[in-house]
């Protein structure tokens, strides 16, 4: 960047749950990519 400065931010989202539902929307739920 121009200031020399760089945000790293961990995904602490959590894996393999399957909870019933979680892949029914796009936009919500495992994977979703939305920042």
């Amino acid at each position: 960047s121009i200031k020399g400065v760089a945000l790293i931010a961990l995904d602490t989202s959590p894996r393999g749950l399957n909870v019933e539902g979680e892949t029914d929307s796009w936009d919500l739920g495992a994977g979703a990519g939305l920042f």
